[in-house]
């Protein structure tokens, strides 16, 4: 909801982006909380990724003038990072309930991916409860729409939905911060995006930061 809310005060790429900072939020509370413990190698890269992340902060068109720009935070900005952080805790809730669904039920095998499912199920039935009962007080004519827009909804939601199983098993089997650091391609998609569908076009000098994320995102592959 933090995201969505997002896209109305920022554009579509910044606030991508800014959330992605959440890689390093996830290896700072891995380390002290969690005992995730990332290689050399593997920090330099969501260091790198980071940078990029700044980098392309400091080429928008808005904010405060020179370097202080790549830390402006407006309402959008700060919609995203509260985005960014909340997504880090859950992160590691569903890591934790994939691993002891795991554990308490040894039919499902070790590769995590029906561990990862079950986890999926029950986390959007309950979001699909929450978000329910809040349009029907918020605002119920939102509900009616569902007809009109039904067959959009329903791509938009099953490509999510394959999303989010991508995310639940991927933390199941490896450091939430490698999986985060390696989201960060979320973030140079979205850019292309935001300049091409969206002609958001002062992402063009976003470019340079673009490629030292890219840099990020190999290391930590390697590492």
């Amino acid at each position: 909801m933090c995201l969505v809310a997002a896209f109305r005060h920022a554009s579509y790429a910044q606030s991508i982006v800014l959330h992605k900072l959440d890689v390093v939020f996830t290896a700072l509370i891995g380390t002290v909380l969690f005992a995730e413990h990332s290689t050399a190698l593997g920090w330099v890269g969501i260091v790198l990724s980071t940078v990029g992340v700044l980098w392309i902060n400091l080429a928008r068109t808005d904010g405060p003038n020179g370097w202080r720009r790549a830390f402006h935070i407006d309402l959008g900005a700060a919609l995203a990072l509260l985005a960014g952080l909340l997504l880090v805790i859950t992160s590691f809730a569903l890591k934790g309930a994939a691993e002891t669904l795991a554990v308490a039920n040894p039919a499902l095998g070790t590769g995590r991916f029906l561990a990862a499912s079950h986890t999926l199920f029950h986390t959007t039935w309950i979001e699909v409860l929450i978000l329910t009962v809040a349009l029907l007080i918020r605002n119920p004519n939102e509900l009616r729409r569902v007809r009109t827009h039904g067959k959009r909804m329903a791509m938009i939601g099953a490509a999510a939905f394959v999303g989010s199983l991508g995310w639940f098993w991927a933390y199941s089997i490896t450091l939430v911060a490698y999986v985060k650091a390696v989201g960060q391609i979320e973030s140079v998609l979205s850019t292309w995006l935001s300049l091409k569908r969206f002609g958001e076009h002062e992402v063009r000098a976003q470019i340079p930061g673009i490629l030292v994320t890219l840099l990020g995102l190999v290391l930590v592959l390697l590492g």
